[in-house]
């Protein structure tokens, strides 16, 4: 009988040449021969194997071994075989481990990352926890400070801890709303009856977010300050703003736009109540201030109860105002400053800068009081100025 095949490379279905093949018939050899050039081999003997088990073990170097038992079942057994190289399996186990570097270092750096990410720890220093009365404010201190997930003298001081307060009522002032760094913060809570009235004896609650803007993670943390409203008064405070914008328009000499001094936003009362303002301004052009010495930038509101001295002013950064004329292609841009009053009466200021050939002309054009939709004022309409668009409200004779 003959028995033979081919030794082919399982990576690329090329002859393996010079394979050696043992041949053993139950258990005992009775050959060992090589493959040729071709990859084939063949062995012929007298003997009659059919019925019997026959072993393959083929070995060549370079390549795994194999071992392969059959039974015979005729006079011409043929067998093809595909043999493995080592490098093949050397390559899988570089790649391997090569991912399990990876995830090694992937892993480091995201301890690593986490080690450096500055967290918030928020500490309160300085609480009363007695009963508010309405019209009356409380004052709240906290201690923002980082911390870290693990105490280690290494990354102690690694990261700059960045933070700012975030609030959407009118009845919270946040001192030092933003900062980089550790620092105390204090929170200052109003009660103006509009807000409290319906429900006076009920407990209420003040919601900050605190957005740690330092840190990729652990971001919006909520702090809640909770009080009481325990005296319900039924006072009601009337709102007068007005600017004192003169000559209105005011020209800006365009070589010398310092010489636009902050202008006053005068405040006034005509109620029995307690007033509680608020001021700010939608365009980043209009600078808010309470003093010369200490403006903000768009967007800023200080609250504060009239009689401690404190009265907003304006003033305008031509700088940004410039910027804005080029972004809108326009030489004339409208700014809103919303002067807000116990959370239930808004007046909105509207301030128009247009670009001159010789510089600016800054307008006061129209005061709205928002709550009735009417115009107190408006520019360049008949017996109505800035000193008596209130008298003139009042007769109703400039309604919107």
């Amino acid at each position: 009988m003959k028995i033979s095949g081919i030794i082919l490379n399982a990576k690329n279905n090329t002859p393996v040449v010079f394979a050696k093949i043992k041949l053993a018939v139950q258990d005992d050899e009775i050959a060992a021969v090589l493959s040729d050039e071709h990859g084939r081999y063949d062995y012929s003997t007298d003997d009659d194997y059919i019925g019997q088990t026959i072993t393959y073990v083929i070995e060549k170097d370079g390549f795994e071994e194999k071992t392969f038992s059959s039974v015979i079942d005729k006079t011409e057994y043929q067998k093809k075989f595909l043999l493995r190289e080592h490098e093949v399996i050397e390559d899988k186990k570089a790649k391997a481990k090569n991912i399990i570097i990876g995830i090694s270092i992937f892993t480091a750096l995201i301890l690593i990352f986490l080690a450096t990410q500055p967290q918030l720890t928020v500490t309160s220093i300085q609480a009363q926890d007695d009963d508010l009365s309405l019209n009356s404010e409380r004052d709240y201190t906290y201690s923002i400070d980082r911390a870290w997930p693990w105490n280690l003298p290494i990354i102690k001081h690694i990261g700059k801890l960045k933070w700012e307060l975030l609030e959407d009522k009118d009845w919270i002032y946040l001192h030092d709303a933003t900062w980089a760094g550790s620092q105390n913060v204090v929170i200052t809570i109003y009660t103006p009856d509009s807000e409290f009235s319906p429900n006076p004896g009920e407990p209420y609650y003040a919601y900050i977010l605190i957005d740690n803007t330092g840190s990729v993670l652990w971001k919006n943390r909520l702090l809640t300050i909770p009080f009481n409203i325990s005296n319900k008064k039924d006072k009601h405070p009337e709102l007068s703003a007005n600017l004192r914008l003169s000559p209105n328009p005011r020209s800006i000499n365009k070589e010398e736009p310092d010489t636009f001094k902050p202008v006053e936003i005068k405040i006034d009362n005509s109620g029995t109540g307690t007033l509680f303002w608020a001021v700010r301004s939608n365009v980043s052009w209009i600078t808010l201030m309470v003093d010369e010495d200490k403006p903000g930038i768009g967007n800023v509101r200080f609250i504060d109860c009239l009689g401690t001295g404190l009265e907003p002013k304006f003033s305008i950064n031509f700088d940004q105002l410039e910027q804005e004329l080029n972004k809108s292609r326009t030489n004339a841009a409208t700014g809103r400053i919303t002067v807000r009053a116990n959370n239930d009466c808004k007046m909105k200021l509207y301030i128009t800068a247009t670009k001159k050939e010789s510089g600016y002309e800054v307008l006061h054009s129209r005061t709205e009081l928002w709550n009735k939709t009417e115009v107190i004022y408006e520019y360049a309409k008949p017996g109505v100025t800035p000193e008596n668009a209130a008298g003139v409200a009042d007769n109703n004779s400039t309604t919107s």
